[in-house]
């Protein structure tokens, strides 16, 4: 006879423990349990033969017992929908102030999109490009990151082209959104904007146009309330940062397309050997064309080092020395050439060559013999 009782205050404790998202995202975290019965009232006090009815026994010494009331069934209350609790990192996004997840910093600020819609813009601390008076420059400091709209009707979208589902043009940009999908989940639209986006590779600055994640779009559901109030500020970790100092970005011409070059390779054509790296690159007027695995000699017959010209070209020649074909064959030091290697191309470092430069891309070096001519620069160093 102890389950009914059991039942009251499992329940009690599931109005105790109940606690909507909306609440939890506002100012005001305490929820309104007006509707139900009081809690704590409940749990403190002892229940009745209404709400659990127990049996009552005879004063005399007979064990037979008396019969016991019918119980009168209590309606039971309805049940409160709970949404999932936000993690850290989600919370960040919907709740203004300074947070400091996952090893960094973020700021977030909120405001009323409209009267039913709260929109939250979160930056995060990060190492940015940016152009100052036509110079690129890295600096440490706030940068824009998410935007989020907090729960809102759906309905109350509606014409909205955020929530379109479709690219559209506005502001003199172009935007897309995608609603109910595997990324966005139900309930929710993902919005990117069409922008370039500064990248920095071997001290090179480049603007890449893509497609960027500008933020997300949230419909109240049965589990994720409606917020209309802009929710309260989170407390201020320590050690929020400023902005760093402008860092000018100094470019490295010896470093290109991760290969390493000679000093000697930045003025005029030709091609740049390191031993070292086992690669090779074309290079014109200090700029690498494009950068090839090669291999060398060996110690019986190494590949000289220094700076050599290209003094004559055979297409399809074959060594005179030793009978073996070197297509592409570009001579720059007595009988030593860059050329094809079909043993370097099936075996790799396995092996090595006579004293000439190997390269096992027949395309690639095809393209370049095309290109290079008689004269044209080969600096091989270690």
């Amino acid at each position: 006879m102890r389950t009914p009782v059991l039942r009251v205050a499992v329940a009690a404790l599931g109005l105790l423990l109940i606690t909507p998202l909306a609440h939890a995202e506002t100012a005001s975290p305490v929820p309104d349990l007006s509707a139900s019965p009081s809690p704590s009232a409940t749990a403190s006090t002892t229940p009745t033969t209404a709400a659990s009815p127990t049996p009552t026994v005879t004063a005399s010494a007979s064990p037979t017992k008396s019969a016991s009331p019918t119980p009168t069934p209590t309606p039971s209350p309805t049940p409160t929908v709970s949404a999932v609790p936000l993690t850290a990192a989600q919370k960040l996004y919907v709740t203004p102030g300074y947070h400091y997840v996952n090893g960094r910093y973020w700021k977030t600020r909120c405001e009323m999109y409209s009267t039913t819609t709260v929109r939250c813009f979160t930056d995060i601390y990060a190492t940015v490009i940016k152009s100052v008076n036509g110079v690129w420059y890295k600096q440490n400091t706030w940068t824009f990151n998410n935007l989020t709209y907090l729960p809102s009707p759906e309905a109350a979208w509606s014409g909205n082209k955020l929530v379109s589902g479709a690219e559209f043009y506005s502001g003199g940009r172009t935007w897309k959104s995608e609603c109910n999908t595997a990324a966005t989940g139900y309930g929710a639209c993902r919005v990117y904007i069409w922008a370039s986006a500064p990248t920095l590779s071997d001290g090179v600055v480049k603007q890449v146009w893509t497609w960027r994640f500008n933020g997300f779009v949230n419909f109240a559901t049965a589990g994720r309330p409606a917020v209309t109030r802009i929710p309260a500020t989170a407390p201020t970790p320590s050690g929020v940062p400023s902005p760093g100092p402008l860092q000018p970005i100094v470019y490295n011409a010896l470093v290109q397309k991760g290969f390493r070059l000679d000093s000697r390779c930045l003025t005029g054509r030709g091609f740049c050997v390191s031993k070292d790296q086992r690669k090779m690159a074309w290079v014109v007027n200090g700029k690498v064309d494009v950068v090839l695995d090669v291999r060398f000699g060996s110690e019986l017959t190494p590949t000289r080092n220094g700076a050599f010209t290209i003094g004559w070209k055979s297409r399809d020649h074959v060594s005179s020395l030793y009978h073996t074909a070197m297509p592409y064959a570009m001579f720059f030091s007595g009988g030593q050439a860059i050329h094809y290697s079909a043993d370097f191309a099936a075996n790799g470092y396995n092996g090595a060559s006579h004293g000439c430069v190997n390269v096992r891309d027949r395309a690639a070096i095809a393209r370049l013999f095309d290109l290079a001519r008689v004269g044209d620069k080969v600096i091989v160093y270690n």
